[in-house]
């Protein structure tokens, strides 16, 4: 989020398709119920993909207050995530609140790979 309260969200596919190393340092901290925490050090850069070609769309968040004139980043190649992990990842914390929304005439940018 800048100064003038523009929010950028990065969003990153993942594949079961077998376990993914950048993942354990953090799920080995995760909490294990909603609202409790746990601290941890962990390389958001470790999940980054290979290639950063990405969809760029403004839109709203996920979850409420689903505010909207958010700036999302959309990369086209997803990373891997074994069942386990996915299992992990979603039990605490539920999935996104929000069904799949129309383009509402939105204009989706798309850079190559």
């Amino acid at each position: 989020e800048d100064s003038k309260g523009k929010r950028l969200h990065l969003a990153i596919f993942a594949e079961r398709e077998g376990e993914n190393p950048a993942l354990q340092s953090l799920f080995s901290n995760w909490p294990e119920t909603i609202g409790s925490s746990r601290h941890a050090k962990f390389d958001p850069s470790m999940l980054l993909p290979s290639s950063f070609g990405y969809y760029a769309y403004t839109g709203s968040l996920t979850s409420p207050p689903c505010t909207e004139d958010v700036e999302w980043r959309v990369l086209k190649r997803p990373i891997t995530i074994s069942n386990k992990q996915f299992s992990i990842a979603v039990t605490p914390h539920g999935r996104s609140a929000r069904l799949e929304q129309p383009i509402y005439g939105r204009t989706i940018y798309e850079t190559s790979y």
